[in-house]
């Protein structure tokens, strides 16, 4: 357990950044976001992260930026936790294209262009 923390209080930026991997095995989106936020602001952070195979999960986490595990399987969750604290490389690797995606997907100001031209249509 000293690997691990847990809290319920902590600005996430600061949270995700003394952090090696992000964890996000859900079983399913129910009462959440339709972005899921816990996806995508540790991959703007460079950070690597474990996703559940959701079909909404599929459109931010791809085999380029995360590790994808089937939904309860504990143990291929645990074997990827252990990769990647193994392999440093491949660490920093799944990161940067997360942040890349991020950079490329997400930027604000391509978000907000896209959603002027469809006001624009209405």
């Amino acid at each position: 357990m000293d690997r691990v923390i847990f809290v319920e209080i902590f600005p996430m930026d600061k949270l995700y950044n003394l952090s090696d991997v992000i964890i996000f095995p859900v079983q399913n989106m129910h009462g959440k976001f339709d972005m899921p936020l816990a996806v995508v602001e540790p991959m703007a952070c460079e950070k690597p992260i474990i996703v559940s195979d959701l079909p909404i999960l599929k459109e931010f986490a791809t085999p380029a930026n995360s590790i994808t595990i089937k939904k309860g399987d504990m143990e291929h969750l645990a074997q990827a936790i252990i990769d990647l604290q193994d392999h440093p490389e491949k660490r920093i690797s799944l990161g940067q294209a997360g942040r890349k995606f991020c950079q490329e997907h997400l930027d604000i100001k391509q978000v907000a262009h896209i959603y002027e031209q469809i006001y624009q249509k209405l």
